[in-house]
């Protein structure tokens, strides 16, 4: 960065976390009481680019160990309910309520089609439009193979994909 300049690297560093948090330069001005325009400045200089991208890898970093947090906590506390029951308030005491046909049936969905992103496994069924034409010529090709195999037939071969 520039020697002899006002601020610190450190300055410089809290000034774009705080830019790539709030996404605007007043914002950070009245956060770090660096001025505006010198923020702006800032942005024009070609060790900006880089240091945005440093600092935007490292909050990208912290926020996904806190969603992982959430996830574990939300998915301990899914399994505790599923296994003894929603909490419910009755007559002045907590008592645990099995969880309904319905939202049993939607954790399971979401938490397969989850799985299966994870795994990297199909997630949708995709087919193509029925090609009648098509069809006939493999049924006409099968018909005319087996006749010549002594009316064996042998699947894939002759066929049309």
């Amino acid at each position: 960065m520039s020697a002899g300049s006002h601020y610190t690297d450190e300055q410089r560093r809290e000034a774009i976390a705080h830019y790539v948090v709030l996404g605007n330069w007043r914002k950070v001005a009245e956060a770090t009481s660096i001025p505006q325009r010198t923020l702006g400045d800032w942005a024009k200089q070609p060790w900006f680019h880089t240091l945005i991208t440093e600092v935007r890898a490292e909050k990208g970093a912290e926020l996904d160990g806190q969603l992982t947090r959430i996830i574990h906590k939300a998915t301990d506390q899914l399994i505790d309910r599923l296994d003894n029951g929603d909490p419910v308030l009755v007559a002045g005491e907590i008592k645990r309520k099995p969880v309904s046909a319905r939202d049993l049936a939607m954790v399971a969905a979401i938490v397969y089609d989850k799985r299966a992103l994870l795994r990297d496994d199909p997630t949708a069924i995709v087919r193509q439009p029925f090609d009648a034409r098509a069809h006939m010529e493999r049924l006409e090709n099968i018909a005319r193979n087996s006749e010549h195999q002594n009316g064996v037939y042998r699947p894939g071969e002759g066929e049309i994909s």
